[in-house]
């Protein structure tokens, strides 16, 4: 019996021991969470009085919000910013629509600035082809200097192939050849095409794609852009034609 109490006892004294190691650990672990959210607290004001005194609000021009996204990435990168801390920096610098649709967006994708940039231009309807648009109708404004008007197309371009996903040289050429195929055709192969595009993978259809693509549309099309009866199917014997 007493050798039976006294393991009752050690075990008893063992489960103390490890509730005691455990409640420790629970401590050290609050703390260093303690510790993370107040450094965490401290770069946000740091990066945010950096940025209220270089980066203008958001407005609701197209244009402007290309130049806003173009601004505030530059700044990102000047000030090393964590990827973590990007969303809740340059929430204060959204339009009132910009900050409505955030709001939309899923918890688990919230903090990802990549994913809600996006995100935010294709709500905003600024696609790629927006950017193109805008980049070869842009004016100059009668009081702008040159100096002043090229950057604002430097950086429509810049936008535009970043939502293509341009990276070398031969995606430049890609794209300058697909977009000036595009150009060229009329209202239905331009629609085939766009809503071929639209199923792919890629940023935007290859060269190679697109005249696939066109070649055998047109091989069903007649002079009027009507589709060709066809004539017979396999298994099956096309009519005799009365002479």
């Amino acid at each position: 019996d007493e050798k039976k109490m006294a393991l009752e006892e050690q075990r008893w004294k063992d489960q103390i021991k490890w509730q005691e190691q455990q409640l420790a650990l629970m401590d050290d672990k609050q703390k260093k969470d303690e510790m993370k959210e107040t450094a965490r607290v401290t770069l946000l004001k740091t990066y945010g009085d950096a940025l209220r005194n270089s980066v203008t609000k958001m407005t609701n021009e197209p244009i402007d919000i290309l130049l806003f996204f173009d601004q505030i990435e530059r700044q990102f990168s000047d000030l090393k910013v964590p990827d973590d801390l990007k969303v809740t920096l340059v929430k204060p610098f959204l339009n009132d629509r910009a900050r409505q649709l955030i709001s939309q967006v899923e918890p688990t994708r919230v903090a990802d600035f990549v994913f809600v940039k996006t995100y935010l231009l294709q709500q905003l309807r600024l696609v790629p082809q927006a950017m193109l648009d805008m980049f070869n109708t842009i004016t100059r404004s009668d009081n702008e200097t040159y100096r002043a008007f090229a950057p604002r197309l430097v950086i429509l371009l810049d936008q535009y192939f970043v939502s293509r996903k341009v990276k070398t040289l031969q995606d430049v050429k890609d794209l300058l050849i697909s977009d000036r195929i595009k150009c060229s055709l009329s209202e239905q192969p331009l629609s085939h095409l766009l809503r071929a595009e639209s199923t792919i993978s890629e940023a935007f259809a290859r060269p190679d794609f697109v005249c696939d693509l066109l070649d055998n549309y047109l091989a069903t099309r007649d002079k009027n852009d009507r589709p060709i009866p066809i004539a017979s199917a396999l298994g099956m014997l096309a009519p005799i034609s009365k002479r």
